[in-house]
């Protein structure tokens, strides 16, 4: 296969008519001569073929066809020509690769077997691993452009995140590199560091933004909620968007300055108005009911379980299906609300939730205050060692933390009944984490925080592809063309070997980037 000089693709022969002839460009004629350097590349057909590629070029001569002093040459950039010109992994195979690896949930080593059974093509994991590192760089751009318009535009934000596992050891690790930064040490409680030294893995987090644009996921060491709220800030979060999260986040979305913009104890500046997920609330109640008591659907019966007769906590077990019941119906109302929006958009949501929802709510809060006081006051009788009254009811601790979660942080459930962007729940970042989560059962962990790091990238762009039924596959060969075109525009980290590593920073425009967004049209579906 040949590449002329204007990036064409064609046969043998055909280029062996240009060679030698002479053509006038800005002035100047230049001769058509073929470079020497080629590249070998393997290409998926229904069987892999080793395809070698041969470039023409341009070299500066007189009318007569003479080579003159200073000469320019003109060598033609193609991206598959130039895509990792060192290695035989063609743009196609690479794409195959991330395809497999999230498509397929297939951990990298069972890729490497595929490849080689499948196909007969021979890539150890170790060279799948430093390709997805160099690829992981040259996606960079990308992401960052991904991530700013997502959070900048979207009205409406979902935050979660799930543990990860990587084996690369801290503190005690192969060299000083592996150690992880200093603050991050110091955000580390004595049980997280005490991971960090002796298992054989280690406990990290992978957390997620999602919005009706894209899906972001980022790797981290540590669970410090700021490490959100920093990515929301420095990219533009919209004050009028509503946050959908657990309470976990709950600090996150305000920060203490004066007016001058120091931080202050005694000022907030709320960065966007955020509600907490009923679901979060349901699952408290259902861990309590199920704890207690064993339940047939079929006909309603409820049988208190042998530890809640013998600890006197049967009102427990009524008590939770009866808050399972009213948030159920509350969950009825909202939905019934979102069907009326579809078939007619310009009804007012808020008035909407107002009548419907907001009542019942009131009801369910109206009934968990006082049962709230007493299990407050109970616990203050226990820490006190007071003498409890005989026939005084006490309290499992799954139905005190459902009722405290409920009323601590009532106002932060109420809060998407007055907001038009508002949700009840969080699911639509919640159902994006299964795929990961069957990902990380079936590779058990990553080896390094940075193979985690890649991970979490690469399943950004899947997820943001599925959210806009664009084919993964497809996407990647044409923003990995892009991407090696303009490989010039972006600074790498290497190491001592010129072998990229990482991503410093990059000077391409914004309008390449925009067309290269999963929400484009240009994608194939």
């Amino acid at each position: 296969m040949v590449v002329d000089i204007f990036g064409n693709k064609m046969t043998m022969e055909e280029a062996k008519k240009l060679l030698n002839t002479v053509v006038e460009k800005d002035g100047k004629f230049y001769k058509c001569v073929r470079i020497e350097e080629s590249t070998t590349k393997y290409e998926v057909e229904t069987k892999v073929v080793e395809i070698k590629y041969y470039k023409t070029a341009l070299v500066e001569v007189d009318e007569t066809g003479r080579p003159v002093n200073g000469n320019h040459t003109f060598v033609p950039a193609h991206p598959e020509t130039d895509f990792m010109k060192k290695n035989k992994i063609s743009i196609i195979i690479m794409s195959l690769i991330l395809s497999m690896w999230f498509g397929l949930r297939l951990p990298v080593y069972r890729i490497s077997d595929y490849l080689a059974e499948k196909y007969g093509l021979m890539i150890n994991r170790k060279d799948i691993y430093r390709y997805i590192d160099i690829v992981s760089a040259m996606l960079m751009p990308v992401f960052q452009r991904m991530q700013y318009e997502s959070i900048s535009k979207a009205l409406l934000i979902g935050l979660d995140e799930t543990f990860w596992k990587v084996r690369q050891k801290f503190r005690f690790g192969i060299g000083k590199q592996d150690e992880p930064p200093p603050e991050v040490l110091e955000e580390l409680d004595d049980i997280d560091k005490a991971d960090f030294k002796t298992k054989k893995s280690t406990r990290t987090f992978i957390f997620a933004i999602v919005t009706e644009y894209g899906c972001m996921y980022y790797h981290s060491v540590t669970r410090a909620p700021d490490f959100i709220k920093k990515i929301l800030i420095e990219n533009g979060i919209n004050p009028e968007a509503f946050v959908a999260c657990d309470g976990y986040y709950k600090k996150s979305f305000f920060t203490v300055v004066n007016e001058n913009g120091e931080l202050t104890d005694d000022c907030i500046e709320f960065i966007c108005e955020y509600g907490l997920c009923w679901i979060h609330v349901k699952r408290y109640w259902c861990s309590c009911f199920n704890f207690l008591c064993n339940y047939n659907p079929k006909d309603g019966s409820i049988v208190p379980k042998r530890r809640a007769v013998n600890a006197k906590w049967e009102q427990d077990v009524y008590d939770s299906k009866m808050f399972m019941d009213k948030i159920s119906a509350c969950f009825h109302a909202n939905n019934q609300i979102s069907y009326q929006l579809l078939d007619n958009p310009e009804l007012d949501v808020v008035a909407l939730r107002k009548e419907k929802v907001e009542p019942l709510l009131d009801d369910l809060f109206n009934t968990a205050r006082p049962i709230y006081e007493d299990v407050v006051a109970w616990k203050d009788e226990k820490k006190n060692k007071k003498e409890i009254p005989e026939g005084r009811r006490t309290y499992s601790k799954r139905f005190c933390d459902a009722i405290e979660y409920l009323i601590n942080n009532e106002q932060a459930l109420i809060t998407f009944i007055n907001n038009k962007n508002g949700v009840m729940h969080n699911n639509m970042t919640e159902q994006k984490f299964r795929p990961l989560d069957i990902l990380r059962n079936s590779m058990l962990s990553n080896e390094t925080v940075k193979g985690a790091e890649n991970l979490a990238l690469m399943y950004s762009f899947y997820q943001s592809c599925k959210l806009h039924g664009v084919n993964f596959e497809e996407y990647m060969k044409k923003v990995l063309a892009v991407m090696t075109m303009n490989m010039d525009k972006i600074i790498f980290e290497k190491n001592k070997n010129g072998t990229i590593t990482g991503f410093k920073s990059h000077t391409i425009s914004n309008e390449i980037l925009d067309e290269l967004m999963p929400w484009n049209e240009n994608f194939e579906k």
